[in-house]
């Protein structure tokens, strides 16, 4: 018998349900629920009134928490029982050391190793969601409604920050030197930060509909930035110029 793979979908914006996003996430929902696929195991990360929502052939989590030992090798990670018990919204993992930096809904910064049974460490907390994180070398950067803020684990120093926005930030991507960030504030605009100082290098300037996604091509030249009325945008980030437009359904 095959072995299925698992795969973890996070329509968390279901919360939401009345805005574009939520209706993306709702609609996406009813497409894995009539998916026909034996080689694939679904697991829903929804809100908690929406567990049972989408029928019986998927599995349903509320909190992340649950998840955690699951995502990864179980034998490797069957002891992992001390993560505290927090709604994760975010979270970013160490390319060469593997440590997790994990954002939650109350404002905590935490800091895992999987690869261990040492406890995790809460670096920082602050009065408000910690809605994206990433790490920049040996650094984390996470965002909390409109603020850039900075941390070294390794000194456990205070949280420098910079309020960028009185909108949120919903994706941050960093380029291949950790040099400079590309993030979204609000619905419409993408802007190149510093990632040092969190001051404004350049910003994107003709994207007239809201963000969904933004992402790095793997030589960091090119940034694609999607809307949710299916248009992508490639950007050229060494001249901040449009290399071309990808209408919605062109494949």
């Amino acid at each position: 018998m095959i072995k299925k793979k698992r795969i973890l979908i996070d329509l968390d914006r279901l919360k939401d349900v009345h805005n574009g996003l939520g209706q993306i996430a709702l609609n996406f929902g009813k497409y894995i629920q009539d998916l026909k696929d034996d080689r694939f195991e679904f697991t829903l990360l929804v809100p908690k009134q929406y567990i049972g929502y989408f029928g019986n052939n998927v599995n349903y989590e509320g909190k992340l928490t649950q998840i955690i030992p699951q995502l990864w090798h179980n034998d490797s990670y069957s002891n992992l029982k001390n993560i505290p018990n927090l709604n994760y919204i975010s979270m970013s993992r160490h390319k060469e050391t593997g440590l997790f930096a994990f954002g939650t809904s109350t404002g905590e910064i935490i800091l895992v190793d999987l690869f261990s049974n040492s406890e995790p460490i809460v670096l920082a907390k602050v009065e408000s969601p910690i809605e994206c994180i990433k790490w920049v070398g040996k650094n984390l950067i996470a965002t909390s409604e409109g603020k850039l803020l900075m941390i070294d684990p390794s000194k456990n120093q205070p949280l420098k920050s910079h309020q960028i926005s009185i909108k949120p930030i919903r994706h941050i991507e960093i380029s291949n030197d950790e040099k400079n960030l590309f993030i979204t504030v609000g619905t419409e605009t993408v802007q190149v930060r510093d990632a040092i100082s969190g001051s404004l290098i350049y910003k994107l300037t003709s994207i007239n509909e809201m963000v969904s996604s933004i992402t790095l091509s793997p030589n960091g030249k090119t940034l694609a930035v999607g809307t949710c009325q299916g248009n992508v945008t490639l950007w050229d980030t060494r001249d901040f110029q449009i290399k071309s437009i990808i209408p919605a359904g062109i494949n």
